[in-house]
């Protein structure tokens, strides 16, 4: 769906593209992993689905500075953890990159459907201050987040715990 409009990355009018607000490679693993090979979403568990959530947001040429940190993140974490939980992870400069564009699109997805209702004003200032702070770092035009830091903690499944009420199925939250 190509609609001309107002890239939210690079700001410009350019034609925008349906853009992924996780990573395409996440759901195709839902998909993959999942017991039909389907995907449902919360709003909606009796309707099937075949991909994530995108709407048209981004322009093609920040679909591809997006995609350069996706791959290597791809590529060097989700796979090998996936396969191996114990694997060590060297950090590397696009690292940071990766973290703040899932943040930022996440972010810039809920304030402009406005599923920011109960936020203060002090605290939707704070939310446009990181907006926009991670948009420049995304840019390589800010080489740090600031106080908009980001943490990465890989967690495994919990297989062992000594509280004995919790659900089967409790992995999956």
């Amino acid at each position: 769906m190509n609609n001309l409009s107002q890239c939210r990355l690079c700001k410009k009018g350019k034609p925008l593209i349906n853009s992924h607000i996780l990573p395409a490679f996440v759901f195709r693993w839902q998909k993959e992993t999942s017991a039909n090979g389907h995907l449902r979403f919360g709003e909606t568990p009796n309707r099937r689905t075949q991909d994530g959530i995108k709407f048209p947001f981004l322009c093609s040429d920040c679909e591809g500075i997006l995609n350069k940190v996706e791959t290597p993140f791809k590529n060097k974490i989700f796979d090998p953890y996936l396969t191996d939980p114990s694997v060590k992870i060297k950090y590397q400069d696009w690292m940071l990159k990766f973290c703040v564009s899932i943040s930022w699109r996440v972010l810039a997805v809920y304030r402009e459907k406005g599923w920011l209702k109960n936020y203060t004003k002090e605290q939707l200032l704070s939310v446009d201050e990181a907006l926009e702070m991670w948009r420049q770092v995304i840019l390589g035009d800010r080489k740090h987040p600031e106080r908009f830091i980001q943490h990465f903690i890989p967690l495994s499944a919990i297989s062992d715990t000594s509280v004995s009420n919790l659900p089967k199925n409790f992995n999956r939250y």
